[in-house]
């Protein structure tokens, strides 16, 4: 289980270009967080793909993914558009 912060939106960012791989567009506040399971593993090249449980501390069961992985440095990940923190939490059990 991970949960991802938005620390920063990038001015160079493609949001609003239809950037995601089905073409949506997206625009997410800093200070966002979404809690899930990873899909696959974080690789530079690919984007962050969670089976997501929370977003903002609210129970919200769906699909969350992340503009394009540019760099991973230690827990922060550098995406087209933003920088997040990632956090490895225990699992949340009978609390969904």
């Amino acid at each position: 289980m991970i949960k991802l912060t938005k620390q920063v939106q990038l001015p160079e960012g493609l949001i609003g270009k239809g950037d995601y791989a089905d073409g949506t567009i997206a625009d997410i506040n800093e200070g966002y967080t979404v809690t899930g399971e990873l899909i696959d593993p974080i690789e530079v090249g690919k984007p962050v793909q969670l089976l997501r449980f929370e977003r903002n501390g609210v129970k919200s069961l769906g699909h969350f993914y992340t503009s394009v992985v540019q760099s991973i440095e230690g827990d922060l990940i550098r995406t087209q558009n933003s920088v997040y923190k990632m956090e490895e939490l225990e699992e949340l059990g009978d609390e969904l």
